[in-house]
């Protein structure tokens, strides 16, 4: 097993984890990285870990 194929499978274990946990509470799972090309941060939101039942004006927000 190369170096890089170890680490590749301990991010992805991690991201598992913590996409599990934010599940099991219900929360959004946010990862969020710093891109390399100019220092600003790249932010991924998914909400299919929650399950909120909206209201129609809350949709509209």
């Amino acid at each position: 097993m190369t170096l890089k194929k170890f680490i590749a499978d301990s991010k992805m274990f991690e991201y598992d984890k913590h996409y599990r946990e934010c599940k099991q509470n219900n929360q959004p799972f946010i990862k969020a990285r710093i891109n390399p090309s100019n220092g600003n941060y790249y932010v991924q939101i998914d909400l299919m870990t929650c399950n909120y039942n909206l209201t129609q004006m809350e949709r509209i927000r």
